[in-house]
């Protein structure tokens, strides 16, 4: 039997970004002080550059998708992201887009 583990920054409020979230603006204003942790860090992920973690940080994000057979994100933050482009952020892990709606 397979695993679903939800890994999500929230803040108290239920938000998973700042107030007007864009493409030109993925997390919305001020919105990255709720990913301060993954984004001011040291250290590179190995499945993107792009998360800079502490040391204990990074250990634990790699070793979670070390384990991960595929991802479940909605349309909306698929589109804010440019993942149709094939940019989403983790690399080598499929990703499924929960939709009604096909791409922009």
């Amino acid at each position: 039997m397979s695993k679903v583990i939800t890994f999500i920054t929230m803040s108290l409020d239920g938000y998973i970004a700042g107030p007007n979230d864009t493409p030109d603006q993925a997390l919305g204003e001020n919105g990255e002080s709720l990913h301060d942790w993954i984004l001011r860090g040291a250290h590179s992920s190995r499945h993107n550059a792009f998360f800079k973690l502490s040391r204990k940080n990074r250990e634990v994000f790699d070793e979670l998708f070390d384990g991960t057979g595929a991802l479940i994100c909605g349309k909306r933050m698929y589109d804010i992201v440019h993942g149709w482009g094939g940019s989403y952020p983790v690399r080598g892990i499929p990703m499924f887009v929960l939709t009604h709606a096909p791409p922009r």
